[in-house]
């Protein structure tokens, strides 16, 4: 990974590499990623060079081609909704620690079609729901905002767009 490359970071979303830094830690000098988030440049992440786990969760950004691939199939995306609270909510945490915009695709769909199901009979998500909801919605609208060049309160309107259009093409 090169200096100020932009990389996905898991539930920190995208995040520039600042640099390379090196600490002493218990007399063993390591060598660290700093990592700024883009949302928040008042934060630094430090990964160690030496975590294969913690470098894995340094992704490259999708590209702008595979940010469109990804939204024109967003409507073909399977749900998931888990009935068990306590493993809807160990999965979900698990999908927005990784990071992956598949996923995420997946996950803020299933939690948009629940939220709309709810609505109808006057009820809305466990809060639970939606604090993850608003979660992959950051991570997933913070990449696509990026790699589009949009504002990221453009996104949702940009995908309906795009969704419409491509609709009425196909018929």
């Amino acid at each position: 990974m090169e200096i100020n490359t932009l990389v996905a970071y898991g539930a920190n979303g995208i995040c520039r590499i600042e640099g390379m830094s090196e600490q002493m830690i218990d007399g063993v000098c390591r060598r660290f990623y700093v990592l700024r988030p883009v949302e928040s440049e008042s934060s630094t992440i430090y990964v160690p060079t030496d975590s294969e786990m913690l470098c894995k969760k340094m992704k490259p950004l999708l590209t702008p081609s595979e940010a469109l691939d990804l939204i024109q199939t967003m409507p073909e995306s399977e749900t998931l909704w888990i009935t068990d609270d306590r493993e809807r909510n160990e999965r979900y945490h698990k999908m927005i620690a990784d990071g992956n915009c598949s996923e995420l695709v997946r996950l803020t769909k299933t939690l948009y079609q629940r939220k709309q199901y709810l609505a109808k009979f006057g009820k809305k998500l466990r809060s639970a729901d939606d604090r993850i909801l608003q979660q992959a919605e950051k991570i997933l609208f913070g990449e696509l905002a990026v790699v589009l060049g949009i504002p990221r309160s453009e996104v949702l309107a940009f995908i309906e767009e795009k969704l419409v259009k491509t609709a009425a093409e196909e018929k």
